[in-house]
């Protein structure tokens, strides 16, 4: 039963995995840029929330509003950064992104220290009983529902609307795109600014569950980065998935295998161990 509840646990969590994930393919389909400054970005709107709701009077959902939607209009802002790197090589932008990191993290640490206070929850703390031995926090369902719903208009989203669709087919051919009369620039700032959002909001929705830290919240990168990786930089549902199947499985070798430094040398790892065989499986096509 102690297993069951760490895995329950593990798909919050890795739910919150998933969603920074999601961002990294989105703006990787659109730009072929691999952006690894995401955590970062989630780390500043985790922060600013804190400003806003944890040491602010503003209420939960309006602070959550106010710092995702900054977070989408700066993504409009970093797809003209980013712009000249379109279409080099993988290893340009990533350089560029990690600049992009190493900007955002000192200034957290200039303005806020190193560590914060309690991260509001949009919900309340309290357990309640799923049934036998499994508890569920009323915040922990919450998450849990947001994460469902986000997952699945994402889906809907690239696969049903005109944006989405155009999303997908820049990534395959920006010049095609073009000349059907649609504007490129247009549609990888559309991937930034969801990009940045869902950093923001993946950001903001796991700093209850850790503390306010740099360390603890620039350290998702890692994890994201598994999961994307895990859908291959391109699979939305096999990066929200590998986020998941993260969460559980480092949740449940944590009650197995109570050893300090587990969890950060999985994620070593599993990246090494991913970027290894996505890179023999590019050899073997070519």
């Amino acid at each position: 039963m102690i297993t069951l509840q760490a895995a329950l646990s593990g798909v919050v969590v890795g739910g919150m995995y998933g969603l920074m994930a999601l961002g990294i393919v989105v703006i990787y389909k659109a730009t072929r840029v691999l952006n690894l400054a995401q955590a970062a970005i989630g780390s500043l709107a985790a922060y600013c929330f804190f400003e806003l709701a944890g040491a602010g009077p503003f209420p939960y959902w309006p602070a959550v509003f106010l710092c995702v939607g900054a977070a989408g209009l700066a993504g409009f802002g970093l797809d003209w950064v980013f712009r000249p790197v379109y279409g080099k090589d993988l290893t340009t932008g990533a350089i560029l992104s990690v600049g992009l990191m190493v900007t955002i993290l000192p200034f957290i640490t200039l303005v806020w220290g190193d560590t914060g206070g309690l991260v509001p929850a949009p919900a309340s703390r309290e357990a309640f009983r799923m049934g036998g031995d499994l508890f569920l926090t009323w915040a922990q369902l919450v998450l849990l529902v947001i994460t469902a719903v986000l997952a699945g208009g994402l889906a809907v989203f690239f696969n049903r609307t005109a944006l989405g669709r155009a999303i997908r087919a820049i990534s395959e051919d920006r010049q095609a795109v073009a000349t059907l009369g649609i504007n490129p620039s247009l549609i990888s700032g559309s991937a930034w600014a969801i990009g940045t959002a869902l950093a923001a909001l993946a950001g903001i929705l796991i700093s209850p569950l850790l503390s306010l830290e740099v360390a603890s919240l620039s350290f998702l990168l890692m994890k994201a980065l598994v999961a994307a990786l895990i859908g291959r930089f391109v699979s939305l549902p096999g990066a929200f998935l590998g986020g998941v199947a993260l969460g559980v499985l480092e949740n449940v070798l944590a009650v197995h295998w109570q050893v300090a430094g587990v969890r950060e040398t999985l994620m070593l790892v599993l990246v090494i161990a991913l970027l290894t065989l996505r890179s023999e499986r590019v050899e073997l096509a070519g």
